[in-house]
């Protein structure tokens, strides 16, 4: 099943160049029907160009604390919360999406 997310430019071009292998997102109700092999469209906000990978694992974390303490994540706190409040993260959790281009 191939699932389409958008991207900032950074993380796009991240992705493309196989630099970035793991995505966070709030575990919530679009990412709860996630499975591994599922394909997730990229979309570069920016440039509209578009970027299948397959997910090959996931981990939900509880929250950022845990995230930051085991994941294996490039993000920062700061990054991360600039995407999501803290209030958001607490009431669904995080998930870790390991992907590879395919």
């Amino acid at each position: 099943m191939i699932k389409e997310m958008n991207l900032l430019d950074e993380y796009f071009k991240a992705v493309k160049s196989k630099k970035k292998i793991v995505e966070i997102r709030l575990y919530d109700v679009k990412r709860k029907n996630l499975k591994v092999n599922d394909i997730i469209r990229f979309n570069n906000r920016l440039t509209n160009e578009k970027i299948d990978c397959k997910v090959i694992k996931l981990i939900k974390y509880d929250n950022l604390e845990e995230l930051l303490k085991n994941g294996d994540v490039s993000n920062s706190k700061e990054e991360i919360l600039n995407i999501y409040s803290l209030d958001e993260i607490n009431k669904y959790g995080l998930l870790a999406i390991y992907i590879e281009v395919v």
